[in-house]
């Protein structure tokens, strides 16, 4: 009997911490968030926002006919994509002490002519969006991080990540795996400013990365990043050899003259009746199995349980 039960409380504890799971929808494609591991998480800091962590997760979008990856689908429902590859080198200001990215001569250049570079359909998805640039005080204190980056909003088309970008890429924050670092020996920038008029740089290689600093005129690579619209509908599973790629937009559905008096005799019977209308929260479909596959396991211990005692008595 204790067997039993033991093997009967090791399968629900394999079970129960996945009930709470939920899908989210990435061009309307469900992806189910994890708690553990490469993939989508739930962002601790910012409700409704979502974030690919681990060393390689399956978060590859195809966007200006280059392979870019997703950092978050924001609260807002746009997506914040980084690009794979760096540019060039670049120095954040050149010939000029500063780090302050709303008069650096790299905003500039990304926000001119770069953006121009990129094709039509790239422009056309692209939002103008806030981006957090408040000075950050630490490497490895994420909610910190959070924190002071939002004392100072720029609003644009281009820029780059934040120091809490890479942090949260990153499945414990002390640890130095992440998606964002993918060649050997490679600088390259942050928007972020270090106190001491400093910049936030990433360096590390092969899926290992480290934030260090470095003054505003020094080179080093860009990789832009930009917010796509909410609205886009992707096909693919967001992988190196399936990517994401943006198949159209997502029409908003359009209330129809009947559907319309439809509502409003629902509602004034609604009203007539002194109903309160009640808001139902269902579980995701995702989690239907594992809610089932509990409730039986805890009636087979019960039952196992029950037998073994009547066995016993018996005997």
């Amino acid at each position: 009997m204790k067997k039993i039960i033991v093997i009967s409380l090791f399968v629900l504890g394999m079970i129960l911490p996945n009930i709470n799971v939920k899908a989210v929808s990435i061009g309307e494609i469900e992806v189910p968030t994890v708690n553990s591991g490469d993939g989508l998480y739930q962002d601790q800091y910012e409700n409704g926002r979502y974030i690919y962590r681990g060393q390689n997760p399956n978060n590859y979008i195809e966007f200006n006919d280059e392979l870019w990856r997703i950092i978050a689908k924001e609260a807002d429902g746009t997506y914040k994509i980084l690009r794979n590859e760096n540019l060039e080198n670049r120095p954040f200001n050149e010939n000029v002490n500063s780090n302050d990215w709303k008069t650096s001569t790299l905003n500039a250049y990304l926000n001119g002519d770069y953006y121009n570079s990129l094709s039509d359909e790239a422009k056309k998805y692209i939002v103008s969006h806030d981006f957090r640039i408040g000075e950050v005080s630490s490497s490895n204190d994420l909610e910190s991080a959070v924190s002071e980056e939002k004392q100072s909003i720029w609003n644009g088309n281009v820029g780059l990540i934040s120091v809490s970008d890479l942090l949260n890429s990153k499945i414990e924050v002390n640890e130095s795996e992440t998606w964002m670092q993918d060649k050997i020996n490679f600088i390259w920038r942050t928007i972020s400013p270090q106190p001491f008029g400093l910049i936030w740089v990433v360096t590390g290689g092969n899926g290992f990365a480290y934030l260090d600093y470095d003054g505003s005129i020094a080179s080093h690579g860009v990789r832009p990043v930009v917010f796509i619209s909410s609205d886009l509908k992707f096909e693919g599973d967001g992988s190196k050899d399936n990517p994401y790629v943006v198949t159209g937009i997502i029409e908003n559905e359009t209330i129809t003259e009947e559907e319309e008096n439809n509502d409003t005799n629902s509602e004034n019977n609604t009203q007539n009746n002194n109903q309160s209308p009640q808001v139902v929260e269902v579980p995701s479909t995702s989690a239907y199995g594992s809610i089932i596959i509990a409730t039986l396991g805890i009636v087979c211990v019960m039952v196992s349980v029950f037998v073994m005692k009547r066995v016993t008595s018996k005997n």
